[in-house]
């Protein structure tokens, strides 16, 4: 269960990963096409001033020999049919003598107007030329296209190539980060953040399975002594020959829930078993741990504990009784002063 936990947690992780790469892929596409807009729109103005510039650098050499006026240059440029071109005059000169480029809309359809001065014999004139967009357009579509496979590629390439420059190493700290969460430093056991989340796990597993369940609450006593005579770290070895212990009889379902508190979780296991299971790892405890002592709280799934909170509450008060009647014990459903103190400390309704 506490396992599956972790996979929940690396699988939201991953999740989260992928989402992140669709959202950049997604404002990628958006940026590429606004993109793609402006670079066409500027690949679009220096094609057309390209094309104007060679045109008006061409009636300047034909006019070069001639009269050089601006009627001849008006009489040239009469006749010009060039892809593209829907018409060219000749105007004053742009300010500054400078090509000048504008959108317009002529006739319900986008063009682009430039004018590119012209140097005469006599004076400085402008030779205008009206260039349809729509060539532009099928260029920006075709560039839309070409950048999104571009993106969409190092997108797609985003993911390896960071598992392969540092990502793994992420995943991997991530991990391990999950792990130490669900898990108690000390002993090795389940931690006290993973105990509620597995035991609701477990209680709607039996439940669908039909099956018992069982927890124990168990208390070490003895460790102050420990602690006085042999030291904090002596004391810390003890706790984890015991929590050893009980991974013995029940790896992955032992969890300690602070200082010298521990919790076992039977899963097809009734009460009336798991009492004296809980007396016979006593019993080990005392024999095998001196000057150990182990003081046991059990309860179980029944008409009283329905579901993972009430039978959390059921142990902790069998645990409570069994420490009022001087440690070194096991109380369970099956003890009259469990039963009044467990009336006590249940939710009400």
């Amino acid at each position: 269960m506490r396992h599956a936990a972790w996979a929940r947690r690396a699988g939201s992780f991953a999740t989260r990963l992928v989402l992140a790469v669709l959202l950049t892929g997604l404002v990628t596409a958006g940026l590429q096409s606004v993109l793609a807009d402006r670079l066409t729109v500027r690949a679009m103005e220096r094609d057309a001033v390209s094309r104007v510039v060679d045109v008006a650098a061409g009636a300047e050499a034909r006019l070069a020999d001639g009269p050089g006026d601006r009627a001849a240059l008006e009489a040239d440029v009469t006749d010009l049919a060039e892809r593209g071109i829907e018409g060219a005059t000749v105007v004053d000169a742009p300010p500054g003598d400078a090509t000048a480029v504008r959108a317009a809309v002529l006739r319900g359809r986008d063009v682009l107007v430039v004018t590119v001065p012209v140097r005469l014999r006599t004076e400085v004139v402008g030779l205008q030329v009206t260039l349809d967009e729509d060539e532009a357009r099928s260029r920006s579509a075709a560039l839309r296209r070409s950048l999104l496979v571009v993106f969409g590629l190092g997108a797609l390439g985003a993911v390896p190539l960071m598992l392969l420059l540092g990502g793994r190493r992420l995943l991997r700290r991530h991990r391990d980060e999950v792990h130490l969460s669900g898990t108690d430093d000390l002993t090795g056991t389940g931690s006290r953040r993973a105990f509620p989340v597995d035991l609701e796990a477990f209680v709607s597993a039996v439940r669908q399975d039909e099956q018992s369940l069982s927890v124990l609450v168990a208390q070490v006593g003895g460790l102050d002594a420990v602690t006085s005579t042999l030291g904090r770290r002596r004391s810390d070895a003890f706790l984890a020959d015991v929590a050893a212990l009980l991974h013995e009889r029940h790896p992955h379902r032992v969890y300690r829930l602070g200082g010298d508190v521990f919790a076992v979780v039977l899963p097809g296991i009734g009460p009336d078993d798991a009492f004296l299971l809980a007396d016979a790892l006593r019993t080990e405890v005392a024999d095998r741990l001196p000057p150990l002592a182990l003081t046991v709280g059990v309860a179980g799934l029944d008409e009283r504990c329905t579901d993972a909170e009430t039978l959390l509450i059921a142990a902790d008060s069998a645990l409570d009784e069994a420490r009022q009647l001087g440690g070194n014990r096991v109380v369970g459903p099956g003890d009259s002063a469990f039963g009044l103190r467990w009336l006590a400390n249940r939710p009400s309704d």
